[in-house]
């Protein structure tokens, strides 16, 4: 990751992987895997808010949290096909939030 944008070394399928996150930025950064719902897009997802009064669009999955400029950490993920929204909490106020369709494995 680095500011305002994640990017992956290969298409991410779906399954257990083990990811190694880099903060290449130069701010704090998290990373918030939030799976989006049946019958939601992530564009609803990326939009809820609980003031909206709507049902969530998307559910949390798996966070890492508070890595500083440089650093990297490993952690392991298992990961369903579907689509997901990426948060950065610490930077969403500057567009740190993007989607991401994770597809069965053999397809894309």
């Amino acid at each position: 990751m680095k500011d305002y944008t994640w990017t992956f070394s290969r298409p991410i399928t779906a399954g257990r992987h083990v990811l190694r996150i880099t903060n290449a930025g130069a701010a704090i950064h998290e990373l918030k895997f939030r799976r989006v719902l049946p019958g939601f897009t992530t564009a609803e997802s990326i939009a809820w808010t609980p003031a909206s009064g709507a049902p969530p669009a998307d559910v949390d999955l798996a966070s890492v949290t508070a890595v500083k400029p440089g650093v990297s950490v490993i952690t392991t993920i298992d990961l369903p096909p579907g689509d997901y929204t990426l948060w950065c909490v610490l930077q969403r106020k500057h567009g740190m939030v993007q989607s991401l369709h994770v597809a069965e494995l053999g397809r894309r």
